[in-house]
């Protein structure tokens, strides 16, 4: 198939990321801001003139134990804000240091959730926001991906950050936190009116996309009806985010999408495919049921090589969804292709004897007679090719 090449990099490349979604409303955005409780912690610090009292011993403070954590990084994990802000001002220690994984103590923040550290860090304004660890992901990604809205919403607040920067993969913090469904990220990230929330990928990936992608149904929602995100943009190929909701049977979010009455139900790829023929590619049984069961969705709509989602489900061999197709009264059985062919000729002609039963035998008007543009009917096919029980079937049609 040719966007198989597309999914398995997409998979690489998540490969391993942890997928979780918070809960939160999504008929509107919610306005999250730092806790009450981290402003209140920050706002009794001492301020920067009684840094100077404070001792440190220039000659041991930036050694370094053996996994190369000195001690500003373990003050940073424990949440020591004031002693770690009376190490940032002393000048005699430095804060970039990185360990043997090349984290800096403000990594580490993020992910021991150190929060009220991590804005004092940013407050100081001693610290180098323009990190990138060895994936090309900057600070505000990390934050991001790992769903420290707080730390997120301040680091938009100090304008001393590329917002938009770009990892090894071409992928934004929105991106990032769009696929992982950090929803109260992605809430602040819509609140705050300074991301670009189309931004693309080298693939033509947006956001959205990404979500619908990997499933994080609550926070596709959220951005559908936040009203700022443009819900038919189509990748390279022309893939939408409910197509690739489709593609990768994520039936749930589809569900979901659908329900909303937004998307376009019917919108094709580059190639011609649907949504409903992506399902019936891939093989996903329960979202193709949920598409065909939808009354906005066209499931006798022509594409690509002028074939039907019938007809590619008999190809295809899938039995399932051919039945599903057959039992919903909108089914026109009996539509050909370019070559005169119907869905049991094809289910013939691909050996797909199982098929070309179930055709015969589910389906009251089914034209057993049909003849294509080289004269073959049904019959002939299946005699010329030994399938003695379809040929019985057909005669006793």
């Amino acid at each position: 198939m040719r966007h198989l090449s597309a999914f398995l990099l997409l998979t690489l490349i998540f490969s391993g990321c942890k997928k979780s979604e918070s809960t939160g409303s999504t008929k509107n955005i919610q306005k999250l801001s730092p806790s009450s409780e981290i402003d209140k912690e920050l706002s009794t610090q001492v301020n920067t003139e009684s840094y100077e009292d404070t001792f440190i011993d220039s000659t041991t403070v930036n050694i370094p134990d053996s996994d190369g954590i000195t001690l500003f990084m373990k003050m940073v994990t424990e949440g020591q804000t004031r002693k770690v802000l009376k190490m940032i001002h002393s000048g005699v220690v430095d804060v970039e240091a990185v360990d043997k994984n090349g984290y800096t103590a403000f990594v580490w923040s993020i992910f021991r959730k150190q929060t009220g550290t991590a804005i004092a860090m940013i407050r100081s304004k001693k610290i180098d926001l323009s990190y990138k660890d060895k994936n090309g992901q900057t600070l505000f990604m990390l934050a991001a991906y790992n769903n420290q809205y707080s730390i997120v919403s301040e680091m938009i607040k100090s304008r001393l950050v590329d917002l938009e920067a770009r990892d090894s993969n071409d992928y934004t913090a929105f991106m990032l936190a769009a696929y992982a469904g950090q929803i109260n990220t992605v809430k602040v990230m819509l609140n705050s009116r300074r991301i670009d929330l189309e931004a693309k990928d080298k693939n033509g990936f947006t956001a959205l996309m990404l979500a619908a992608f990997s499933g994080q149904t609550k926070t596709v929602l959220t951005m559908m009806k936040s009203g700022m995100i443009d819900l038919e943009a189509a990748d390279k190929n022309g893939y939408t985010a409910f197509m690739w909701a489709s593609f990768n049977g994520k039936q749930e979010t589809v569900q979901a999408m659908l329900d909303t009455g937004l998307v376009d139900l019917n919108k094709k790829d580059r190639f011609g495919n649907t949504a409903l023929v992506l399902t019936i590619l891939r093989d996903h049984k329960k979202t193709a049921f949920t598409l065909i069961d939808s009354e906005k969705v066209d499931i006798n709509m022509y594409y690509g090589a002028n074939s039907t989602p019938l007809m590619e489900a008999s190809l295809k061999n899938r039995s399932k969804i051919v039945s599903a197709l057959i039992e919903s009264d909108k089914v026109k059985i009996n539509n050909a292709d370019f070559y005169g062919r119907t869905a049991l000729m094809k289910a013939i002609q691909s050996g797909n004897t199982d098929i070309a039963l179930l055709l015969i035998e589910k389906s009251s008007n089914i034209d057993t007679d049909k003849v294509d543009i080289y004269g073959e009917t049904a019959l002939t096919m299946a005699e010329s090719r030994g399938f003695d029980e379809v040929v019985q079937a057909l005669k006793n049609k």
